[in-house]
C-alpha cells in the first residue's frame, strides 16, 4: 500500500482496529483530540501523537498577514486547499488549492498563504474575514 493507506496500516497494527473505518479511517479521531486521521497523516504524525504545533497559524510576515500550514508535496494523494468566508456560512473563497496553484517558497516546511485585507470589493468589501485549511484524498 502507499499514501493515507501505508499510514493506516503502519499506526493500526492489530486487525480489528485496521478493519474497522470508525477507528482507523481518514475521518476518525481515536485519539478524542478533534484531529481525525487524514490531517494526522498529512503532517506525518500517529493517532495519538500531539499535533498542537503543526495546526495552521495566522502569522505576520513583512507587514502582511499569512496563513501558514505544514505542507508535504510529497504526499501526491491529498489535495490542500486554503478557503476564507466572513459570514462562516460560505466558503467559496479560494486562497490557495495544491491542484491549480504553484507552490511558494517554504520556510521549515510551512506553506504561507497571503491573506486578503478585505474579502468582496467595493462597498460590499468586509475586513472580517475566517480561514480553513481543508486537506482531502485525492481518490486515487
Amino acid at each position: 500500500p502507499s499514501g493515507y493507506a501505508s499510514w493506516q496500516a503502519e499506526h493500526f497494527t492489530n486487525p480489528v482496529d485496521l478493519g474497522n473505518p470508525a477507528i482507523s479511517g481518514p475521518l476518525a479521531n481515536p485519539s478524542g483530540d478533534g484531529i481525525n486521521n487524514l490531517l494526522r497523516y498529512a503532517h506525518s504524525v500517529g493517532p495519538q501523537d500531539p499535533v498542537l504545533a503543526l495546526l495552521p497559524q495566522l502569522a505576520t510576515d513583512v507587514g502582511n498577514r499569512v496563513f501558514r500550514f505544514r505542507y508535504d508535496a510529497g504526499k501526491p494523494d491529498l489535495i490542500w486547499r486554503v478557503r476564507a468566508t466572513n459570514d462562516l456560512g460560505t466558503w467559496t473563497a479560494v486562497l490557495f488549492d495544491s491542484t491549480t496553484d504553484p507552490i511558494p517558497p517554504m520556510t521549515n516546511g510551512w506553506l504561507p498563504v497571503q491573506v486578503p485585507m478585505f474579502l468582496g470589493a467595493g462597498p460590499a468589501a468586509d475586513d472580517r474575514m475566517f480561514l480553513r485549511l481543508e486537506v482531502e484524498q485525492t481518490g486515487d
